[in-house]
Formats: C-alpha cells, sequence, structure tokens
C-alpha cells in the first residue's frame, strides 16, 4: 500500500512538472508573437515617418502637416485590434501610400511640377480624419481613395517628353564619351 501511494504522488509531481514545463513554454511562445507584431509595427511606423521627413525635406510637405500624416499609423490600432489581418491591412495601406508618394515624387523632379503635388498633398491632408475616425472603414475604403486622389495624371506633354528624351540622349553621350577615354 504504501508502495502505490508513494508511486502515485511521484506521478502527480511529474505530471504537475510537465504541466508547468508545457504553460511556461506556451507563454514564451505567446510573447514571442506578441513581440514579432510589435516588432513589425515599429518598423512599419518608423519607415513610415523616415518618408515623411524626406518629404519635408524635399518641400512637399509643410512641417505642421507631419503630424496629420504620422497620425494616419500612430491611429491605426487605436480602434482596430490587434490581429494579424489588421497588421497585413496596415502594411498594405501604407505601402500604397509610400509607393505613390515615391512615384509622385519621381515624376516630379522629371517634369518640375512640384507645386502641384505640394497642393495635392495638401489636399490630401485635409481630408484625413481626426481622432477616432481612423477606424477600419477609413483605411479599407477612405485611404485609398485619397491615395488615388494623389496620384498625377500619366499624360505626359510634348516638352517633358522631349526633355526626357534629350536628356537620356545626354546620359548615353557621356556614357560613351567616357568608354572611349
Amino acid at each position: 500500500m504504501t508502495y502505490v501511494v508513494l508511486l502515485c504522488v511521484i506521478l502527480l509531481i511529474a505530471v504537475f512538472a510537465t504541466y508547468t514545463v508545457v504553460e511556461n513554454n506556451r507563454k514564451k511562445a505567446e510573447a514571442f508573437k506578441k513581440q514579432q507584431f510589435n516588432d513589425r509595427v515599429k518598423y512599419i511606423t518608423e519607415s513610415y515617418k523616415k518618408q515623411l521627413s524626406l518629404y519635408a525635406e524635399a518641400k512637399l510637405i509643410r512641417p505642421k502637416h507631419i503630424p496629420m500624416m504620422q497620425a494616419i499609423v500612430n491611429n491605426f490600432f487605436v480602434v482596430q485590434s490587434h490581429t494579424e489581418s489588421n497588421l497585413i491591412l496596415m502594411e498594405a495601406c501604407i505601402e500604397n501610400l509610400t509607393n505613390v508618394l515615391a512615384s509622385e515624387m519621381a515624376k516630379c523632379h522629371v517634369t518640375g511640377n512640384k507645386d502641384q503635388l505640394a497642393e495635392r498633398m495638401l489636399n490630401f491632408v485635409s481630408e484625413l480624419p481626426t481622432g477616432r475616425d481612423f477606424n477600419k472603414i477609413f483605411y479599407e475604403q477612405l485611404l485609398p481613395a485619397l491615395v488615388i486622389g494623389l496620384k498625377s495624371p500619366n499624360v505626359l506633354n510634348a516638352e517633358t517628353v522631349d526633355a526626357l528624351h534629350a536628356e537620356e540622349a545626354s546620359s548615353q553621350t557621356e556614357e560613351k564619351t567616357s568608354s572611349t577615354i
């Protein structure tokens, strides 16, 4: 009888130890997933803020409008839950916005229409919501529409096309000259 009781106590201790190890591993895995999630959010936020500072240096965004533009990423999880699908939505929205801003800035340097882009940026910022209006509907429907409003028409006038061809021809001539030397 003593052996049976001793065996039961040993089995209870073994089960408890196993449960403790499994529970600790589960908590560590959960903390790791949460850390990865937070790191992705931080990376997206920091890279977007760096992009905004570049646009401010290029005088496309006024310094007083930078906090309004930063509110897009800062307020993403204020109303929404911290889920993987929402993080993917955040990544897609910010990537779309930064890609459009980068392409429009490149067009601006080629065409020299910096004022038109600054005006579209001003319109974009004025259409941004405040406070709790940064919700799922904004990020899924309104923000993509606002980003489309940032895009300039892809129609280039004849002078711009001629300038692009002349610039391309001069760069090719310089390359040929440097390679023959």
